[in-house]
């Protein structure tokens, strides 16, 4: 539970300042690994 509420603060923190711009993929990438959620799933390719 705990990985989940962190995943939704880091993916949605800033997205209401205008300056906010979307992440590629490989800034979300790292985020998940952060997380650790890697391997073929979370890859995005």
């Amino acid at each position: 539970m705990q990985t989940v509420l962190q995943l939704g603060h880091d993916w949605y923190s800033g997205r209401f300042d205008p300056a906010w711009e979307r992440p590629g993929a490989d800034d979300i990438v790292s985020m998940f690994a952060a997380l650790g959620l890697t391997g073929p799933f979370w890859s995005l390719s």
